[in-house]
């Protein structure tokens, strides 16, 4: 690898992990595995509506999938993303999830369900 390559590389990574979005979107993830309090979820809730869970992939950050038991199983033989307002939802052979970065309040579920295929 050259030094530009390198270069280039290393200007790639610093504008990524130093974008602002990127920053709420690490914060939002936080609130998945502990109980950060109602101040924390609602912080998190705000934040994925106003970015959306399209974005925070975009960004490379990790998304976490909510079943949609309700959504009939979708006939596809690979992952298929659709995006739904700001809503993602992502259409396997095992099923359909809803993509979320931080904790997911029941109407996005409804929500998700009730455009389902």
């Amino acid at each position: 690898m050259t030094w530009r390559s390198r270069a280039a590389r290393l200007r790639r990574s610093v504008a990524l992990w130093s974008h602002p979005l990127r920053a709420a979107g690490l914060l939002v993830i936080s609130t998945v595995d502990a109980d950060r309090g109602v101040l924390a979820d609602r912080m998190a809730h705000a934040v994925q509506r106003r970015i959306g869970a399209w974005r925070l992939l975009r960004l490379g950050l990790p998304l976490f999938a909510v079943p949609l038991p309700s959504v009939p199983r979708p006939d596809v033989d690979r992952l298929e993303l659709e995006r739904r307002g700001r809503l993602l939802i992502a259409r396997t052979p095992i099923g359909a999830f809803l993509l979320v970065a931080g904790s997911c309040p029941q109407a996005w579920l409804e929500e998700a369900a009730s455009g389902g295929r």
